[in-house]
């Protein structure tokens, strides 16, 4: 299968330089990178030519955030079967790609998930199981993140991430552009695998309070668009996870899951609350 990634890129020219030495050592080479580019600085143009000898790259300018950016790349990748939408700070395993491929192949799938680790191997933000799983409205929550997204490029024509939702959008909701694609797409019959061996790693983010309700505010629109049934579990989780800090004196734990939750209902509500 002929594979195609599209990057969008703020202006991290050390981690795309290391998820680009990444791809050189892939068991699976793709044909074509594109890195949706918002940097002004130059600096993303400068590893892009460094690495063009050696990889497919192309570079295109964009604005308006991650998903836009992604949007932009799209409509610039040109023939492929499938599409990964690597973030600009992660790296693949050697075989992240081959295997992504083989379980469209082995399971007929419209989109495979997989798994976000740390360098060391170990689970990062969440716990990731190792199993392959089919793909559901109620597990994609928990088993579907943009970095690990892979799509069988002809379901995705007509269809575009929604560019008022994720990191860098114009809106308040900061998050959650893949899982309302990935949702969209299983509401319309795609079928979703979620495969625990094909590997993408992250440092794992330590994130200010504050971009807790950024992302929570993301998670919280997305849910009122697909699944208003969750409403009162998304609220409920960050809550939880806020009392159990409180209680462990752990204040900025706390803090973090307050932001979520607040960020949520924000989401829920379709507007912001305060001044922040």
């Amino acid at each position: 299968m002929k594979i195609g990634l599209v990057v969008s890129t703020i202006g991290r020219p050390d981690a795309l330089g290391r998820l680009f030495e990444s791809i050189t050592r892939s068991s699976l080479a793709p044909v074509r990178i594109v890195v949706s580019d918002q940097d002004r600085s130059g600096q993303t143009l400068g590893v892009c030519l460094r690495w063009a000898s050696r990889l497919p790259v192309l570079r295109v300018p964009s604005t308006g955030g991650a998903a836009a950016g992604r949007n932009v790349g799209l409509a610039s990748l040109g023939e492929c079967d499938v599409v990964g939408f690597p973030d600009d700070d992660v790296w693949y395993a050697k075989d992240t790609l081959e295997r992504a491929c083989i379980a469209f192949d082995r399971w007929s799938a419209d989109v495979v998930t997989g798994r976000l680790a740390e360098a060391s191997g170990e689970d990062g933000r969440w716990r990731w199981p190792r199993s392959v799983e089919l793909l559901t409205h109620e597990n994609a929550w928990r088993l579907g993140i943009e970095a690990t997204m892979f799509f069988r490029r002809s379901q995705l024509q007509g269809m575009t991430l929604r560019p008022d939702l994720g990191v860098g959008a114009p809106t308040p909701w900061q998050s959650g552009e893949g899982t309302e694609l990935l949702l969209r797409g299983l509401s319309r019959g795609w079928v979703g695998i979620y495969d625990g061996s094909v590997r993408v790693y992250e440092d794992c983010p330590v994130y200010e309070p504050s971009r807790y309700r950024a992302y929570g505010r993301g998670t919280g629109r997305v849910i009122a668009m697909r699944d208003r049934r969750r409403a009162l579990r998304a609220l409920a989780g960050p809550l939880a996870r806020a009392s159990r800090a409180a209680l462990l004196r752990d204040r900025v734990g706390a803090e973090r899951g307050i932001q979520a939750a607040v960020g949520v209902a924000e989401g829920l509500l379709g507007r912001t609350i305060g001044r922040s």
